[in-house]
């Protein structure tokens, strides 16, 4: 039986389905992995199911959620207290170890330093080898206090016996001493006499021998009931003496049995590479590399092609970066021309030495590298020339902004996700907690090298501008978190419904300019067919993840693997992420259809391919409730008018036919 009455949930009770994880909130998408937790039933989210408790007294240990681990830990903790009577050994009070839970939700040991997942019960190995390891030295204080207490115990259990004995004697001298007493005494009506017949004790003396009987009556009650007090305690002593001891024997046993398992467990294949890992609580080395802040050279900057427009939605930066030195580099500069960036040439040579410095700072990733940074930024160049409406009202400094933000917005990346940083325990994840991890450590990266002096092309700002300038960078790399997806696309769908962005409002376009920059950070697949293609080295990226993940014993992020079909794979991307996005784009700017029209011949070729038969996402309909049944009304009473001319025109026509019919006879 449970601990609580209902547990374990029985399996036809579980929650099948939900919107986001019931122990920590978290919202669940295609990317998310999902478990019930087998204790209570809910449906939680992969990273919050990792403690390990047994549901059942006896049962081996399984994985359940963070609030079932506290709720069954806390039920079957002893504590034996001062001055109570000796509790039985409980083997679960042996290992008084503290949890704390993780930046993802998982729960730690308070001495171990991460929890290793894995399929093939290697978890619970490694969490049990921890807890024998640091539960030791627990043990062995425990011991020694048991051993304290025994000699105690013994001590006082002598002095005992020693003031028994004692008081045994001192009843055996008041017994004399009232046997002479009462032979002394001579009853009322007598008297003793010797041969003159003379009395020899008087009624005075009597009176005082008998109030010195009843005195020792008085002293031999009490001190019977001390004795017997005495014999209660000693029994007690030695009762609890006898389980101290039973107690100390089974703490041995238990020590034995903790050993041993510590060496099975240490001669599992594996386990000694990462003995050190398991012992100690300190966080791993970062996977990130330090910030780069020396002043390397630019590199020149050649024209990228006659035939090339920067405005035009199909450039190919891969194309254009086998024919420059850095396509990072050249296109940065025509776009910092293009949009007027520079009031001085010592601006520009800040802004070439910066683009230099945080090119340099781009790791070489199958997918987040430089390349895709010179991508974002064309493509969001592209995007804010072709929305008309906002680039007339756009400041220089929010120009400057957008591109800068571009520019930097995956500097730094690891080429991991920010749940694999926060499964590891990476550094980085303690010190950029919350959501967007790599965000906030793209953001820090670039303002990090921006306070350098020979990269500062803001140097002319006064403070409030520099404010600003700040704020908005932060606000548009911040909203290149995928989390935010569905957040994005619902709030610009809700301003679409109220009537698009106004573009002479600050916050509207701040606005704006972060939904171009999301679309043109998922949107190399809607360049064309032939570019698209070029950009599947995201699958190389996600599967080195993925590798990853299983070699250090993690659960594999869930559409990391490489597909058995990459053209159906890329078909769940693109109908909930990326055509969503720019259908929202071109109802809110009409004038950005090209994406759209690209999206529809890819799909339709990654259809033909994977045997798909769901055919394009509809335009999506963001018009409120009111909106909708107002526009279903007007169409309603423009069809009844029609319907009303239709008759009349009918009954026109009849009228001629029945004169006719008349005139006939004669």
């Amino acid at each position: 039986m449970s601990e609580d009455a209902g547990l374990p949930v029985p399996r036809s009770q579980w929650v099948e389905r939900g919107v986001s994880c019931a122990t920590c909130g978290k919202r669940f998408s295609p990317f998310t992995a999902k478990t019930n937790c087998p204790c209570c039933g809910k449906l939680c989210c992969s990273d919050c199911v990792q403690a390990e408790c047994a549901i059942v007294g006896g049962s081996a240990p399984s994985k359940v959620c963070i609030d079932c681990f506290s709720m069954l830990q806390s039920r079957r903790r002893v504590e034996p207290d001062e001055g109570s009577s000796f509790r039985e050994f409980n083997a679960a009070s042996a290992f008084p170890l503290q949890t704390r839970l993780l930046a993802d939700g998982r729960v730690e040991s308070g001495e171990t330093s991460r929890v290793s997942p894995s399929n093939d019960g290697r978890v619970r190995h490694f969490s049990r080898a921890n807890e024998y390891s640091n539960s030791l030295p627990v043990l062995d204080e425990y011991v020694d206090d048991l051993l304290r207490k025994s000699e105690l115990l013994r001590m006082e259990n002598d002095v005992l016996l020693n003031r028994l004995r004692e008081q045994e004697a001192e009843i055996h001298a008041l017994r004399l001493e009232r046997d002479r007493a009462v032979a002394r005494i001579v009853p009322d009506g007598e008297s003793m006499a010797d041969g003159s017949g003379l009395p020899q004790v008087s009624d005075e003396i009597v009176k005082e021998l008998r109030g010195e009987l009843a005195v020792a009556h008085l002293r031999i009650e009490s001190v019977e009931r001390e004795l017997k007090n005495a014999l209660d305690r000693a029994e007690s002593s030695e009762a609890m003496v006898k389980n101290l001891k039973q107690g100390l024997c089974n703490y041995k046993e238990e020590v034995v049995r903790l050993l041993q398992s510590r060496e099975e467990v240490e001669m599992l294949p594996g386990v000694s590479g990462h003995r050190d890992m398991i012992s100690t609580r300190r966080l791993p080395p970062s996977i990130l590399q330090d910030t780069i802040l020396a002043v390397v050279p630019p590199k020149s900057c050649a024209a990228i092609g006659t035939d090339v427009d920067l405005r035009d939605w199909g450039f190919d930066t891969f194309e254009v970066a086998s024919r420059v030195p850095s396509v990072l580099q050249s296109v940065a500069m025509h776009v910092a021309l293009a949009w007027n960036f520079f009031a001085s040439q010592e601006e520009a040579q800040k802004w070439a030495f910066l683009v230099a410095a945080v090119e340099n700072n781009y790791r070489p990733n199958p997918y987040h590298n430089a390349i895709h940074a010179a991508d974002v930024l064309q493509g969001t160049f592209s995007l804010v020339s072709a929305a008309k409406p906002l680039m007339e009202h756009l400041t220089p400094l929010e120009c400057k902004a957008a591109a800068f933000a571009a520019l930097t917005h995956d500097v730094c990346h690891p080429g991991r996700t920010n749940a694999f940083l926060a499964a590891v325990q990476d550094p980085v994840s303690f010190k950029f907690s919350g959501k967007g991890t790599l965000e906030q450590l793209h953001t820090a990266t670039a303002f990090e090298l921006l306070n350098v002096s020979e990269f500062d092309f803001t140097s002319s700002m006064d403070n409030a501008s520099f404010l600003e300038f700040k704020n908005i960078v932060s606000h548009l790399i911040g909203h290149t978190d995928m989390s935010l997806h569905s957040e994005t696309i619902a709030k610009h769908g809700a301003k679409l419904s109220a009537g698009g962005f106004d573009c002479t409002c600050k916050e509207d376009r701040l606005e704006a300019l972060s939904l171009l920059l999301h679309a043109a950070d998922i949107g190399a697949s809607s360049r064309g067919v032939a570019i698209a293609r070029k950009w599947l080295v995201i699958l190389q990226e996600f599967a080195d993840q993925a590798e990853d993940e299983r070699r250090r014993g993690l659960p594999v992020t869930p559409g990391f693997d490489t597909p058995s079909s990459v053209e159906k794979s890329q078909i769940s991307f693109l109908d909930f992420f990326v055509i969503p996005t720019f259908d929202l784009l071109h109802q809110l700017f009409p004038s950005i259809e090209e994406p759209l029209h690209n999206l529809r011949k890819l799909r339709e070729l990654y259809a033909a391919k994977a045997g798909v038969t769901t055919p394009f996402p509809p335009p999506v309909d963001y018009r409120s409730r009111e909106e909708k049944i107002r526009s279903l009304e007007a169409e309603l009473a423009y069809f009844r008018r029609r319907e009303e001319e239709f008759h009349r025109q009918l009954r026109e026509l009849r009228q001629p036919v029945k004169m006719r019919i008349k005139i006939l006879p004669r």
